[in-house]
């Protein structure tokens, strides 16, 4: 896609990340970036990114988190 109008981060659950004290979603530009503080095995699991442009193309990856 070009210039993304919005980009997502959705937890293993498959909800939409809010940024809190302890998660944090930064935007920079063209990138994303997930951020969890002090994280516990409950964090652990497959995490989603998701960009999409002003024509509703979206293009997607995924990070693993593992807790050990």
């Amino acid at each position: 896609i070009g210039e993304p109008e919005s980009i997502d981060w959705y937890n293993p659950q498959g909800e939409k990340i809010i940024s809190t004290q302890r998660v944090v979603v930064q935007k920079e530009g063209v990138r994303s970036r997930l951020t969890i503080y002090n994280a516990n095995i409950e964090d652990a699991g497959i995490y989603r990114c998701q960009a999409a442009d002003a024509k509703g193309q979206t293009q997607e990856a995924t990070v693993v988190l593992e807790i050990y």
